[in-house]
């Protein structure tokens, strides 16, 4: 059973949430096209003996809030501070992804509602941007109405997954309504992130203990940029999990577990 929470951000964008479990109040921060987190749903089911979890969806794949080019990576950030402000602060994070990101830029923007994150592949920005020229084709794809191949061009040369999947993925997302029409959000998200820039010099600011999770069979660049963003955090702890980048649907009962072993200790 979940509960519903509903709250306003600073700039009036209304939130609504659920709530599933019991104790103190970890948000999950989708990475993506996931919009809803279903590819959380096994690892929170684990979860929610110890942890209210509470999910939202992020303003990148919100159609109704209009544009989602015209979103940045610090809006998304103002509705998690409402979510945590509702909850009573003192709240852990779980990113993933995209969402990783997020979760770092909550840490720097509103440290006060936040004890602690898990950040699951964050693709951070380093020495390049994250898209850069493959952002602009696959947008390109979109404005053209060649969803497919927007898509697949994400897939394969920003995330890095093999070519064959990739265009399997962006076909099966194609097909669902819910998710077609939010993947100029996807694509929105990624140049939100882009615009963040180089953020390791603010990250190097953050004081509360951070889990950066990677997987061994994820995209070589996922490790790296998660390698990067380890070095700069006063308290970070490394993971290297089993898998790929949806490794917590590998064994989400490990991984839950681990999680809730990091969040006890803090």
């Amino acid at each position: 059973m979940s509960a519903a929470l509903t709250c306003a951000a600073d700039d009036g964008v209304l939130v609504d949430a659920s709530v599933a479990g019991s104790g103190p109040p970890l948000i999950l921060l989708a990475g993506g096209i996931d919009y809803l987190g279903r590819g959380w749903d096994s690892t929170v089911a684990h979860l929610v003996g110890q942890r209210r979890v509470v999910r939202h969806v992020r303003r990148f794949y919100r159609p109704e809030l209009g544009d989602p080019f015209a979103c940045a990576m610090r809006d998304d950030a103002r509705d998690v501070a409402a979510l945590a402000a509702a909850l009573g602060g003192d709240v852990d994070l779980l990113g993933h992804s995209s969402g990783g990101v997020l979760a770092l830029e909550c840490l720097v923007s509103d440290p006060q509602l936040y004890r602690s994150a898990v950040v699951f592949e964050a693709p951070i920005v380093t020495d390049a941007p994250l898209g850069g020229a493959a952002s602009t084709r696959a947008r390109e794809h979109l404005a053209a109405g060649r969803e497919v191949r927007a898509m697949a061009s994400f897939l394969a040369d920003i995330v890095g997954a093999p070519r064959w999947s990739s265009w399997l993925g962006a076909v099966g997302l194609t097909v669902a309504p819910g998710y077609r029409r939010r993947i100029p959000g996807q694509l929105a998200d990624l140049a939100a992130i882009d615009a963040l820039g180089d953020r390791r010099v603010a990250y190097s600011a953050i004081t509360q203990r951070v889990l950066g999770v990677y997987g061994t069979d994820s995209p070589a660049h996922l490790g790296e940029r998660m390698g990067a963003l380890l070095q700069v955090l006063p308290q970070g702890e490394p993971w290297q999990v089993t898998g790929n980048h949806s490794a917590q649907a590998r064994d989400p009962a490990g991984f839950a577990h681990r999680v809730l072993m990091f969040l006890a200790a803090g």
